[in-house]
């Protein structure tokens, strides 16, 4: 059984429909903020992971669109030609990354034991 006082932890996931391209992901704990994102999506950009003509599609969660952050992102995704578009609300049917994260959470119950860090799982899944 898992404690009530185990770290928290966020996942923010880059997922393509083109399968020669890899799932890009980070792992942190203890913070999801938009500023974590918008981080990310730099990351993404800089790497090549996302390239120009590309279309970034995010849910509608509160970090994809937080105001701060806003005109950071969208400096970025200009400047490396990367169209960003929502989803429609409660469509996750729609998200590939809803996808991955079943695949995640599948396999850290399954391989989950008390004392286990999360990190030593996920290779199992990717």
């Amino acid at each position: 059984m898992a404690s009530l006082h185990e770290t928290s932890a966020s996942i923010t996931i880059l997922t393509t429909l083109d399968q020669r391209r890899p799932v890009v992901l980070t792992y942190r704990e203890q913070s999801n903020t938009q500023w974590d994102w918008v981080d990310f999506v730099i990351y993404c950009c800089q790497s090549g992971h996302l390239n120009s003509g590309d279309y970034l599609i995010v849910d509608n969660a509160a970090v994809h669109g937080g105001a701060a952050s806003w005109r950071c992102l969208m400096d970025t995704l200009n400047a490396y030609n990367v169209t960003l578009r929502y989803l429609p609300a409660y469509s996750p049917e729609l998200n590939p990354c809803e996808l991955v994260f079943n695949q995640v959470k599948r396999c850290i119950k399954s391989h989950r034991q008390l004392g286990t860090q999360i990190l030593r799982i996920l290779p199992l899944v990717l």
